[in-house]
């Protein structure tokens, strides 16, 4: 749908990752039901998901953007972000430019 309505390729048109469309849903849910109502049977679903059978070394069973939001949660609490060389580099040659002081930088883990 997303190649179709964007006019990407698609399917097997797709010859390179960089040639795929994307696409954003926004949805209004009280168009549906009331909010605290749709909260509640997703959290009923993930309960359920969460409940499920592991396979052999899976301590957990995770749900879509569950790892991401934890390691945002540990940076917030570190008031910590992980930059690339590259990255630190373009601040490094930035701050030097405008006369301001680096950041305080943090070994890392």
């Amino acid at each position: 749908m997303a190649g179709i309505l964007t006019g990407a390729a698609f399917a097997r048109d797709v010859a390179a990752p960089a040639a795929t469309g994307n696409l954003l849903e926004a949805l209004d849910i009280e168009a549906f039901l009331p909010r605290q109502e749709f909260l509640d049977h997703m959290d009923a679903q993930i309960a359920h998901l969460k409940a499920g059978e592991r396979t052999a070394g899976a301590d957990e069973l995770l749900v879509p953007g569950e790892r991401g939001q934890r390691r945002h949660d540990q940076l917030v609490a570190r008031g910590t972000v992980p930059l690339s060389a590259g990255t630190w580099d373009s601040v490094r040659r930035t701050c030097a430019t405008l006369s301001v002081a680096l950041p305080e930088v943090l070994a890392a883990d």
